[in-house]
């Protein structure tokens, strides 16, 4: 078993305010968390800690990640772009080879179109990573969010065998800075990226169990 993430290096600032219907979404970088590579880490330590098989690591060209997902035009601020697994046929066969690769678990970017509760549930926003500002004058915390989708592909074939999903929201102290015009203030970026990586951990947690990654292996016969 392999992991790979491909959330990427970019974080939505949803605009959710009162009164600011008329600003848009913007994105601030966040390359210097090394969300990516947290995740498979993280995810290869849970499955080697509980999981039912070995874990293997493996390597991928950036370049080549960043053509998995499809262009989406204007739309890429409310929904998250189709997700391209042939893209990856040429690396799987290259780690079933030197890896002994059997399967891959992807992490990728989702939206809030399966968001059921939360402040996202009926917004147009929510793609990926992200976070709507809060505000101390309405005592209203910053809100963070992480929409990902984890799918198991097949090294031999490159076929998608399942896939799961984790959409969940945690909560910032609305004192703490928030991005402005792409740019974190001084004290915010810190609290904002392990909040994150919270968020993410938790649902790494969830979306392994349900693809039954976790647990003691049944005997046979």
């Amino acid at each position: 078993m392999g992991v790979l993430s491909l959330l990427g290096d970019r974080l939505q600032v949803v605009n959710a305010g009162v009164g600011e219907a008329g600003r848009p979404n913007t994105w601030v970088d966040i390359g210097a968390w090394r969300t990516d590579q947290h995740v498979e880490q993280y995810a290869r330590q849970v499955i080697r800690s509980g999981g039912r098989s070995e874990v293997v690591d493996i390597n991928i060209d950036r370049e080549v990640s960043k053509r998995i997902y499809a262009g989406c035009g204007d739309s890429c601020d409310t929904r998250a772009p189709t997700v391209r697994v042939e893209v990856l046929r040429t690396s799987l066969s290259r780690w079933r080879r030197d890896n002994g690769l059997d399967y891959l678990v992807l992490f990728v970017r989702s939206d809030n179109s399966r968001a059921l509760l939360g402040p996202l549930a009926t917004s147009k926003a929510g793609v990926g990573l992200g976070l709507i500002p809060g505000s101390v004058a309405v005592a209203r915390s910053a809100t963070v969010f992480a929409f990902v989708e984890a799918i198991v592909i097949e090294a031999e074939t490159g076929q998608v065998l399942t896939s799961t999903g984790f959409f969940n929201n945690g909560f910032v102290d609305a004192g703490v800075p928030t991005p402005a015009a792409g740019r974190w203030p001084e004290g915010g970026e810190a609290v904002f990226s392990r909040a994150i990586r919270q968020q993410l951990e938790d649902g790494v947690d969830v979306a392994l169990e349900q693809l039954g990654l976790l647990g003691p292996v049944a005997a046979s016969g």
